[in-house]
């Protein structure tokens, strides 16, 4: 067969067998993760692999846990992790407790062990630059 009379691959929306499904994980994310986790910890791919797709599952079950977290603290605020703040340029001004903690899990190391994370408030953070700082 040549190119031009070659029927195109089949979307996924388009594939029989998923045909009106909706795809729970985003396959490319979690491959691209899985080459992330490969790259940075040397590991095999398959256990790089298995790392990712736990990470995957893992993402519903934090924001539920950060969700009932938040209401039992009754917080209405917007409120970040320390990290979360500082990706996106701000700091938690020193001295600040968190609003909540939240025992999420750990899933990018594989063995699925748990954490603390904290949250903070808007209120509680301050920009990390002055406008026409220069960031360095």
């Amino acid at each position: 067969m040549n190119a031009t009379t070659q029927k195109p691959l089949a979307t996924v929306s388009e594939h029989p067998e998923r045909k009106g499904k909706d795809m729970k994980y985003d396959l490319s994310k979690i491959m691209s993760k899985a080459w992330e986790i490969f790259r940075k910890y040397r590991t095999s791919f398959s256990e790089a692999l298995h790392r990712a797709w736990n990470s995957a599952k893992a993402k519903s079950v934090n924001a539920d846990r950060i969700e009932s977290a938040r209401k039992a603290a009754g917080c209405r605020e917007d409120a970040r992790t320390w990290k979360d703040w500082q990706n996106i340029g701000y700091k938690v001004k020193t001295g600040e407790k968190a609003l909540y903690k939240a025992l999420l899990v750990w899933a990018s190391k594989g063995d699925g062990a748990e954490y603390t994370a904290s949250f903070f408030g808007r209120s509680q953070v301050q920009p990390l630059y002055k406008t026409g700082d220069a960031r360095t």
